[in-house]
């Protein structure tokens, strides 16, 4: 039984809204995912799919510029630091769980040349794809 049976239909509309308001409200004092969150989330699952900065543009309708001056803000890199740095992650983890050669794990993740693989990798640990492995397993 509600609490406002007996109030005539102009009074319990105004509660209906009083309600309605601070749901909607609570709702927005909910963050929602900026751009950079949207097209971060896009880049990790299609990070297998080839992605560019124009076909960025193309999905999300935004210039090359204020694509990359969203990523680098909310991140510090550009998309396509930020799609190979994904990358490297998988490639890590992949590494680490796996006795896949490294080319093939470098393909598995989405670099089509095992030179540009290798020097990121390289440049990002320290240590070779095999040397990061043996490491780990040592561990």
């Amino acid at each position: 039984q509600s609490v406002h049976e007996g109030c005539n239909y102009l009074t319990q509309a105004i509660y209906f809204f009083q309600i309605l308001s601070h749901l909607y409200q609570e709702q927005s004092d909910k963050q929602l995912p900026s751009n950079a969150q949207i097209i971060a989330a896009y880049i990790e699952d299609h990070y297998l799919d080839g992605i560019t900065l124009p076909a960025l543009c193309n999905e999300f309708h935004f210039s090359k510029n204020h694509i990359i001056k969203l990523i680098k803000k909310a991140y510090g890199v550009t998309p396509i630091e930020y799609l190979n740095n994904f990358r490297l992650q998988k490639a890590e983890a992949l590494l680490e769980i796996t006795s896949e050669k490294t080319d093939t794990i470098a393909t598995a993740v989405g670099f089509q040349n095992y030179s540009h693989f290798y020097r990121l990798f390289y440049s990002r640990n320290g240590l070779s794809p095999s040397e990061f492995r043996n490491k780990k397993r040592e561990q």
